[in-house]
């Protein structure tokens, strides 16, 4: 899926909450100290909601949900299915992701996730832990009973694409501005690899 990648999306999030442009920064950095703890299960991301109101005197209605606001502005990416209807008769798939508590159910009911046969699906909010700690690696590589160099990892974010890399997986960096590109690198890697 599209999240929040190489966009704007989180800033006009951030502005449509009320935050003052000049503060957009400060929201964030206050978010990255939180997000961890979220990605991890450990705390639900509406408890963001209170910080927000408490320490940046926000004015936010009762009934928002921080996590509905994410998904709403998630889009799926239409390149996809096709290209995982292809790679599923040939290779095994999985997922492994930074969620928070609730979101993977959220976007797979919005129909954000490509339907496949996800045959691992490892979520960090579930075990535990996040990409890049590498805790969600070693469960990823058990849970696939497949040596770490037999698996290809794609991620859009290149500290968790390095991560991978450093311990003997093989990777692709997906940009989510060229989709195209993107899956034909996926495709070239795989024609030319053993895996």
């Amino acid at each position: 899926m599209l999240d929040f990648a190489k966009t704007n999306k989180w800033e006009e999030m951030m502005l449509d909450l009320g935050v003052k442009k000049e503060d957009v920064g400060k929201v964030d950095s206050r978010y990255l100290e939180e997000e961890p703890f979220y990605s991890r299960g450990e705390k639900h991301v509406e408890e963001f909601v209170d910080i927000m109101r408490d320490e940046f005197g926000l004015t936010i209605d009762e009934n928002y949900s921080m996590l509905a606001d994410f998904v709403s502005r998630f889009d799926s990416n239409p390149t996809m299915p096709a290209l995982l209807k292809k790679l599923d008769k040939i290779y095994r798939l999985g997922l492994l992701t930074n969620q928070y508590i609730g979101t993977f159910d959220a976007v797979t009911s919005r129909g954000l996730i490509p339907p496949a046969n996800w045959e691992v699906v490892v979520d960090s909010s579930k075990v535990g832990t996040q990409k890049p700690e590498d805790k969600i690696f070693e469960i990823a590589a058990e849970r696939a009973e497949t040596p770490v160099n037999k698996i290809l990892f794609i991620d859009n974010a290149q500290m968790h694409v390095d991560k991978e890399k450093k311990l003997g997986w093989n990777t692709i960096l997906y940009d989510p501005l060229d989709l195209g590109g993107s899956n034909e690198k996926i495709e070239e890697f795989l024609e030319n690899s053993q895996l």
